[in-house]
């Protein structure tokens, strides 16, 4: 009796002193939360029910997490053609963008470039830079890999060889009438998996500077290997290939505009035009988008014909690439919306109004068949305001000249009607059930529904037999 009652003092003195060690650690808690910095603590204080009081169970820490200035800061959109031309004649922008004098050495000059190339290059999805080739009929695994992998190593070819076109178009404002014109001045291989740009950044007697950008692509085993240099040589070349870039980069450039006008400046196109309209009114027809058809032509044109690659999503990893090195507005690729994916999108703001444009491209469709497919998807329904809806066609292959037709629309998201009964304000928002497309489905459907069928079927002819007896 007596162990039993020495055992039950030291199990309460157990208790007691793990009930002690609990209340130092929390008196522990309420001391760190006490000395919190200024921000955190005045954060916590506006999330706590009593002012100044922090308790445990209301912790400032993961408010600590995320800084305020996050929340507040707005989206840079980086120009890596202008930054790279610029850099190259050892300028920058200062905080009010004013091109001024960087005073970089010579090697901080080329890790810039090179880390605005890679920088680029990162903003590419996986997802684009693949090809999406179906198998043929009849292909062997090897020769359908083999296809795949020189579809990738034709994407980066033709990729390279426009943004060497890019910079040496930057500080041309001239017009453009020849895909020739655009690449003439790009140095390459036979096969193009050397690619070389010459820019020379002065041409005073005695001071003249020329930089050799460098692009070697090849296939390794398993992957697509990207060798870029830069190198600078004390003299000029006399080469029909150097591109002097010492008057610096041209904002009104070829490859700029063409840019810019998948970006529509607000009421751009004269009238807007609903998503939505009744079955009394039709659509006004779409406007053609004559300058940029021709553009994306010479574009497409100046790519070598052994380099291209006959696919949609092709195109849209060129346009997409171009967008973004050119830095004209944000871009999206295969954005989830409505009722599918829009094969581009791109976000800008234009006097103080948030626009945009959805881009749909089409092989060997038309561009209207392009811009059926964003109305009827719904393509808009995600987004507030005004955008712009392009079609793009794209025709041609097999060395062919490639054909391009554009079409533009402007257009506004259905606006919400908002009804008032009896003091209380509501929306009705439906969701349509896409419709059933594929003969298997169908088939799936009337063989679930036979048997409720011949049960229905069998109870008539009961009733039928029923009355007849009566």
């Amino acid at each position: 009796m007596k162990f039993i009652k020495s055992k039950m003092k030291l199990v309460f003195l157990a208790i007691l002193v793990s009930f002690g060690f609990s209340l130092s650690n929390v008196w522990a808690m309420e001391e760190e939360e006490a000395h919190q910095d200024p921000q955190s603590a005045a954060m916590t204080a506006a999330s706590a029910p009593v002012p100044g009081i922090v308790t445990p169970l209301r912790s400032g820490q993961r408010l600590e997490m995320v800084p305020p200035s996050a929340i507040k800061a707005t989206i840079k959109i980086t120009n890596y053609c202008r930054q790279i031309i610029e850099t190259l004649n050892n300028k920058e922008r200062n905080d009010q963008g004013q091109l001024v004098d960087s005073n970089l050495s010579e090697k901080e000059i080329k890790e810039k470039v090179l880390k605005l190339l890679n920088s680029f290059y990162k903003k590419i999805p996986s997802t684009l830079k693949n090809s999406t080739r179906k198998r043929t009929k009849g292909q062997n695994d090897a020769d359908f890999e083999l296809q795949l992998r020189q579809d990738a190593l034709n994407y980066h070819k033709s990729l390279f060889f426009c943004l060497a076109m890019c910079l040496t178009m930057s500080v041309n404002t001239d017009d453009v009438k020849t895909s020739e014109e655009l690449a003439e001045k790009v140095s390459h291989n036979s096969d193009y998996s050397k690619i070389v740009v010459q820019l020379c950044t002065s041409n005073v007697p005695g001071e003249e500077k020329t930089h050799l950008l460098e692009f070697e692509i090849t296939l390794l085993s398993d992957k697509i290997n990207i060798k870029t240099s830069i190198s600078m040589l004390e003299y000029s070349i006399k080469s029909h290939s150097l591109v002097d870039i010492s008057d610096g980069y041209k904002t009104s450039n070829f490859f700029k505009i063409t840019t810019t006008e998948l970006a529509p400046v607000s009421g751009d196109l004269s009238r807007l035009q609903p998503l939505f309209w009744s079955e009394d009114e039709t659509p006004a027809d779409p406007k053609d988008g004559d300058g940029l058809k021709n553009r994306l032509e010479l574009i497409f044109n100046a790519i070598p014909a052994s380099q291209r690659v006959y696919l949609e999503q092709y195109y849209q990893f060129l346009m997409f690439s171009l967008v973004n090195f050119m830095g004209s507005s944000l871009c999206f690729a295969e954005f989830i919306t409505g009722d599918g994916r829009a094969d581009l999108i791109i976000r800008t703001e234009k006097a103080g109004k948030l626009v945009g444009s959805i881009i749909e491209l089409k092989r060997a469709q038309t561009a209207d068949v392009a811009l059926a497919q964003i109305t009827h998807r719904e393509y808009i329904n995600s987004f507030d305001e005004e955008f712009q809806i392009v079609g793009i066609s794209i025709s041609g292959r097999d060395g062919a000249k490639i054909v391009v037709d554009c079409k533009k629309r402007v257009i506004e998201p259905k606006v919400v009607s908002i009804k008032e009964a009896d003091h209380t304000s509501s929306i009705q928002i439906a969701s349509s059930i896409p419709k059933q497309k594929t003969k298997k489905i169908k088939k799936a459907d009337k063989k679930s529904q036979a048997p409720a069928k011949k049960k229905q079927k069998r109870e008539e002819s009961e009733e039928d037999d029923d009355e007849e007896e009566k």
